[in-house]
């Protein structure tokens, strides 16, 4: 498992928080802000109360900010680390610059998740292939199927902050939309509701998988 986290507070916090599975060699962690490309330095804009709203274009939000420097990296990281199954991609409105990284690779995940403020990089995982798609209501309660596919069952669980389920545990009984579907439920989802958000999945099915 490989995470990227642009804070280096947050980054350090993480090294912490997960010392055992560092350890073991069970993640990786890495002090990038993800970009379009990589071994670039930028600013990144860390806000001093909400720091899960911090990117690399301030926020209007009170509370104040901190920037630092840091160093970018693309969907190369792929070659050192290996291509993920699933890969969730949540930074704040640099979503699309960073999928447009991804575009000639030889190796994409097979199911990729973006937070989904704008639909423009929704329309890039559809130029990478992706076919299959879901929108997944972040602020409503998660649940997961009696019997999961992905890995071994959760069993207890509360999913206060987390992504919740993913795979084929989000695409399982032909749960899913084309894009152009995808699009209207986009819209309507969005003007309808708007102190939400919502997370796009997206499936990039193997050979072995009928389309």
């Amino acid at each position: 498992m490989v995470g990227v986290e642009a804070d280096p507070s947050a980054y350090l916090a993480l090294h912490r928080r997960f010392k055992k599975q560092v350890k073991r060699g069970k993640i990786h962690l890495l002090n990038y802000a993800v970009s379009d490309s990589a071994g670039a330095d930028i600013e990144f804009y860390i806000h001093n109360v909400y720091q899960g709203i911090s990117g690399t274009q301030p926020r209007p939000e009170p509370g104040g900010i901190t920037c630092r420097n840091v160093k970018t990296i693309d969907w190369s990281i792929y070659v050192l680390h290996g291509c993920p199954r699933y890969m969730k991609v949540d930074v704040e409105g640099s979503e699309g610059a960073f999928l447009s990284s991804m575009m000639g690779a030889k190796e994409t995940p097979e199911f990729v998740s973006i937070e989904a403020y704008k639909f423009s990089p929704i329309e890039i995982l559809g130029e990478l292939g992706y076919t299959r798609f879901r929108l997944i209501d972040q602020t409503a309660p998660f649940q997961l199927p009696d019997q999961e596919l992905e890995g071994r069952n959760v069993g207890n669980y509360e999913f206060t902050h987390a992504s919740g389920p993913f795979g084929l545990d989000v695409f399982r009984n032909n749960n899913w939309e084309s894009l152009p579907q995808l699009a209207t439920t986009w819209k309507n989802c969005t003007s309808a509701n708007a102190h939400t958000w919502y997370d796009c999945h997206a499936w990039k099915p193997s050979n072995s998988v009928p389309q």
